[in-house]
């Protein structure tokens, strides 16, 4: 009975150890394609941010309000570590308002087939526990090319990472 009951523990603590690792999977999974602000959030930046099953994304964001609004163009390398979405700038329009190598971590509040719900956690400063609401953007139809809501057709870029799981964003 001993071995019986330090059997099911070693295999329960398996089955729960590989849990994260597949719902991380599963978050990435259900990430992929591209996400823009709700017309709901109450945020003041919007965002367009696309990801790609190697772990790279483009992102579009409108930083401020009004006539004070910068587009700003980057792009990531991301992964989903521990229910939380990692993100690093790879290039960046304008490094004064979002610098190349800046690391974020928002935690994957929800995500359904068309909204995520993402909380700030790290490298937000004040704004940590920010909630944002994104929702799906259709993709484009066969043959063309998403353009971002800014009207810019996004620039090509190239990634040494060839996996279908995206890359450590760390």
């Amino acid at each position: 009975m001993k071995h019986f009951l330090t059997l099911f523990l070693l295999s329960a603590m398996t089955v729960f150890a590989e849990q994260p690792a597949v719902k991380d999977a599963e978050l990435a999974r259900q990430l992929l394609g591209t996400w823009v602000t709700a017309p709901t959030d109450k945020i003041s930046d919007s965002t367009t941010a696309t990801y790609h099953a190697d772990g790279t994304g483009e992102e579009v964001a409108h930083v401020g309000k009004g006539a004070d609004v910068r587009i700003v163009r980057l792009t990531t390398r991301w992964s989903v570590r521990d229910g939380k979405l990692c993100l690093e700038s790879v290039t960046s329009s304008n490094p004064q308002i979002v610098p190349i190598g800046l690391k974020l971590q928002d935690i994957i509040v929800s995500i359904t087939k068309n909204r995520l719900v993402l909380e700030a956690f790290e490298g937000y400063g004040s704004a940590k526990g920010t909630r944002a609401t994104r929702v799906r953007q259709p993709g484009p139809k066969k043959g063309e090319q998403a353009v971002p809501s800014d009207g810019h057709k996004p620039s090509s870029h190239s990634s040494s990472t060839t996996s279908t799981a995206p890359a450590d964003a760390h």
